[in-house]
Order: C-alpha cells, then structure tokens, then sequence
C-alpha cells in the first residue's frame, strides 16, 4: 500500500466518521451533494477521493472542516463527543465523595468515538 491509497484511506474513515456523528444515511448525503450512495460508499471506504466541488459540498453538510477531512487539522473535542454535566452526592454509601462533577461521554450507536 502506497501513501495514496493510505491517505484515500484516511480520507474516507473522516468521511465516515462525520457522516455518522451528523446522523446521516450515505443516501442523504448523495443527494445533498448530488451523486449516487453508491459514490459516496466508494469515498468512505478509500477508493475515491472527492473532488473539489464535492468536498466543498460534503463539508458543508457534515458540518466539518475541508482541512479536517483532509487532515491537515484536528477537530475540536466538543464537536467529537456530547458532554453533559452530572452532580454525584454519594457514591455507593462513601460520604468521602462528597459533591463530584462528572462528565458523561456519549458514543455513538456503533460503538466507536470520532
């Protein structure tokens, strides 16, 4: 495997990645960019690269940076995980604990952490 295909690779797992955190089928994602699920299969699994003018598109509607798809950029942390604030007043019976803020990572339905 050249470095081509690995950055193709790359590419695409971004792709996937922001297209599941967006809630998107690759379908709806096809026809917000106007091309066939089927392209877009080809792009989340590395075969492709997108052109300029789809990954404008795909940005956009992924609610991500060209740069981060390209990875030339890292994603800020709140736009990787859902964080919501909790307040523990006890902890199994131990008074120690006290008052804990603890925040609460949500992954999403697959399984993996973008």
């Amino acid at each position: 495997m050249d470095g081509e295909d690995l950055f193709r690779q790359a590419v695409g797992r971004r792709l996937l990645c922001a297209r599941h955190r967006a809630g998107i089928t690759q379908r709806d994602l096809a026809a917000a960019v106007g091309c066939t699920r089927e392209a877009i299969s080809m792009l989340e699994r590395g075969k492709n690269l997108p052109r300029v003018a789809v990954l404008v598109t795909v940005a956009a509607r992924l609610g991500v940076r060209i740069g981060w798809i390209l990875g030339e950029e890292r994603e800020e942390k709140q736009k990787h995980f859902t964080f919501t604030s909790r307040t523990l007043t006890k902890f199994e019976g131990d008074d120690i604990i006290g008052s804990i803020g603890i925040i609460e990572v949500r992954i999403h339905g697959d399984g993996n952490i973008c």
